[in-house]
């Protein structure tokens, strides 16, 4: 991904006719039927439903946290379903992020250290990660949490 030309003329993300199938037989349940989307660069999206309507399927879809059963996922115009393990890991450390629902911190890890773990991923030096950090939790008004003293 990181030698890929970045066009900006095709949508940033894009699904096309995106089905996802779980089971087999009497247990086959079809969480997406037929999706399409498009994000263009600079949209601002959300992704709405009822239970079971197959959001989270989309998002991990959407997150290469799952593949589709048919379907293709294209990102900046690169087929998704043909990188490697390798280049789908660097597609979400440098270009995706998650939210997740419920808390998924590092229990024995302050609340800097945790805000700092993606950044180890990437690579960062230790000053660049402590700095940048800082400045997310000061931007959400959590500042004091990045004291030695908050856990």
């Amino acid at each position: 991904m990181s030698n890929a030309i970045v066009s900006h003329q095709s949508p940033l993300v894009e699904l096309r006719e995106v089905y996802k199938v779980y089971g087999t037989g009497q247990a086959k349940m079809q969480a997406l039927a037929g999706v399409n989307l498009t994000i263009n660069r600079g949209d601002f999206v959300a992704v709405m439903g009822p239970s079971g309507s197959g959001k989270s399927t989309c998002m991990n879809v959407l997150g290469c946290l799952d593949t589709p059963t048919s379907g293709q996922y294209l990102f900046d115009g690169i087929d998704v379903g043909t990188l490697s393990r390798d280049q789908l890991a660097l597609l979400r450390r440098n270009y995706l992020g998650f939210i997740f629902q419920g808390f998924n911190l590092l229990n024995r890890t302050s609340a800097l250290e945790n805000v700092e773990l993606p950044l180890i991923y990437r690579g960062l030096p230790a000053g660049v990660r402590r700095e940048r950090a800082l400045s997310a939790l000061n931007v959400v008004g959590f500042e004091w949490l990045g004291s030695s003293h908050a856990r």
